[in-house]
């Protein structure tokens, strides 16, 4: 009996055994596609949330664009051309003339093939607070320009009334600008 009992336990061991190693076979492949899973699961996780962000930077920038485009139309708007050069002059001369100044355009040129942009250079004469005004009225101007030398000095006044002169009034601006044109 202690032979069929010796049996017994080994059969018993050996059963376990090869319980065992199936139970490892079954469970560990489970285990390591849970794992797998689990993996997945935080990489899909942090891809939606990656997606989340990239959808938001991409609307940001949509947004953005919009805004710019906005303000290159604004700002083409407010570039010379050559269909509009007279539209300038003839807004440069208004300005003088509400401004009460005598304006003198000296030279108007386009840009050069080698310069972006192109040169105004002009002389106004008035009292000093209304060639001040006059820049001030300029620089309001729906054009683009860059304002780059400007200087006073006494006028002889030539073109102005007879009061100006005799008080000593009256100067002369010497004003140099860039100008920006479309192409």
């Amino acid at each position: 009996m202690k032979l069929a009992g010796q049996k017994t336990r080994v059969f018993i061991i050996v059963e376990l055994g090869i319980s065992l190693a199936l139970l490892l076979l079954i469970i560990l492949p489970s285990w390591q596609n849970i794992e797998g899973s689990k993996k997945t699961i935080t990489e899909r996780r942090v891809t939606q949330a990656e997606t989340n962000q990239l959808t938001e930077r991409s609307n940001d920038l949509i947004q953005r664009s919009g805004e710019l485009e906005g303000k290159i139309n604004t700002l083409q708007d407010r570039l010379i051309s050559p269909a509009t050069a007279l539209d300038f002059l003839t807004q440069l001369e208004s300005t003088a003339s509400a401004s009460n100044v005598v304006l003198d355009v000296k030279s108007f040129d386009q840009p050069s093939a080698q310069k972006k942009e192109g040169a105004l250079s002009l002389s106004a004469i008035g009292s000093f607070s209304e060639v001040l005004g006059f820049i001030h009225e300029i620089e309001r101007l729906n054009w683009l320009l860059q304002i780059e030398n400007v200087s006073f000095s006494p006028s002889a006044a030539n073109n102005r009334s007879q009061s100006d002169t005799d008080t000593g009034n009256a100067v002369t601006l010497s004003l140099e600008a860039s100008t920006f044109w479309k192409e």
